[in-house]
């Protein structure tokens, strides 16, 4: 979770026009953004895509948003100070790791494959 501790852990993203292409993306400040961070050129092609293409697409870029928040809800869930907060994290890790698994099924179903993290 190197995006989190890059300049004080307190970036979630950038804005649509702050990212580049690299590996690990930036925003302006030089912050780099959360892995699974849809791109505004991912956006645009969401919006340009119709029918299935669409859906696929959306399901992939869902998908990976999913798995790139996966080790900061682990984090909440292993050292938050507060029980309540460990027990929101885990909650989170459950549901989005149940969502992941049916978005992985839905993408097979319209022979799909998921996209490399960003």
């Amino acid at each position: 979770m190197a995006w989190m501790s890059d300049h004080g852990g307190h970036s979630h993203g950038a804005t649509s026009d702050e990212h580049d292409d690299s590996e690990n993306m930036t925003g302006s400040a030089g912050m780099t953004m959360m892995p699974g961070m849809a791109s505004s050129e991912d956006l645009a092609n969401l919006r340009a895509a119709t029918g299935v293409e669409q859906d696929v697409l959306f399901l992939q870029l869902m998908l990976r948003h999913h798995e790139g928040g996966l080790p900061m809800m682990e984090y909440g869930a292993q050292y938050a100070s507060e029980s309540v907060v460990r027990g929101l994290a885990q909650k989170m890790v459950d549901t989005q790791t149940s969502e992941s698994q049916l978005m992985t099924s839905m993408l097979a179903e319209r022979g799909a494959e998921p996209l490399p993290m960003n």
